[in-house]
């Protein structure tokens, strides 16, 4: 327990108000900080302090004594009378320094059984950046180290990330330029391909119109022949058989059909008819008797 100093944590909001424990020779000896830092008080009565800002929830309000130590309270003279009120002092001065100085003792680091440093499970502020391996490091310099670390690897996660979307920006490009040079290729292959149907519909429409041509010459020409022979038109007469007399052509009421087969019939009659050493199918009497050519 100390002996010269009293510690509270502000667990309501706005309170300002702080007992002052351990007795002192003056009120300046007393000071009051707050989370560390020295703050602004007035007295309410002598066991009793108020702050003049009130500490956040949470915060810790140290109140200590700090009694003179630069100089005796008491300075003896020889053959001067010494009062109680003078011992009194002078002692209280001693054993509250000496008590001031066993509080600062306790509140430091004590080594421990086994050789190392005690913090007593309190905290370590204040501490500066360590310069060794060896060196204490206050939680900020080692999250600080993390940090850089965690970038560092964050960087270099990101340079890997940015390295292969360069590979396949890379190979996709040279997809682009495979597949660029593919479209190009067929762009050619299938113009070659027009000009080549352009050619040959060219070629087409050459030889339709020879082949209208040579039509229309067939045609002038039947028509120049059927005239030449007085051939009649054919409208209405589809089927039936044209024959002459040797200047006209008449249609016959006969159809194709029946003078096959009439000819047939004939062809039995008069194979062993010859005339001049040759085999005839039939002579203009057999024509004229067995066809009926004029009916």
């Amino acid at each position: 327990m100390a002996l010269s100093r009293v510690q509270y944590e502000q667990l309501v909001t706005g309170n300002k108000n702080f007992s002052v424990t351990m007795p002192y020779i003056s009120k300046d000896d007393i000071k009051v900080s707050v989370a560390g830092e020295p703050v602004t008080y007035s007295w309410l009565n002598p066991q009793t302090v108020q702050l003049t800002a009130a500490p956040d929830v949470g915060q810790i309000i140290d109140v200590q004594r700090e009694t003179e130590r630069t100089k005796l309270l008491v300075d003896f003279q020889d053959a001067s009378t010494i009062t109680e009120t003078q011992l009194d002092l002078a002692t209280r001065q001693a054993v509250y320094l000496a008590q001031e100085a066993f509080d600062l003792t306790n509140s430091t680091m004590a080594v421990a059984n086994d050789g190392s440093y005690s913090a007593s499970n309190r905290r370590i502020s204040v501490l500066g950046e360590p310069d060794s391996d060896d060196d204490a490091a206050t939680a900020g310099w080692v999250k600080g180290q993390f940090n850089s670390g965690y970038d560092a690897h964050e960087e270099r996660v990101l340079a890997e990330q940015a390295a292969g979307s360069a590979g396949l920006s890379e190979s996709s490009a040279a997809d682009s330029e495979s597949n660029a040079a593919t479209s190009e290729s067929r762009a050619k292959t299938s113009e070659t391909n027009a000009a080549v149907s352009e050619s040959n519909a060219k070629t087409s429409e050459i030889n339709a119109g020879q082949l209208a041509d040579t039509a229309a010459n067939h045609e002038a020409n039947a028509q120049a022949y059927a005239a030449s022979i007085n051939l009649p038109l054919a409208p209405g007469n589809d089927g039936k058989v044209l024959i002459t007399d040797g200047t006209n052509w008449i249609f016959s009421s006969m159809t194709l059909a029946s003078l096959v087969q009439r000819l047939t019939d004939l062809e039995s009659k008069t194979a062993n008819i010859s005339i001049s050493g040759s085999t005839t199918l039939f002579s203009g009497e057999i024509q004229a008797a067995d066809l009926s050519i004029g009916n």
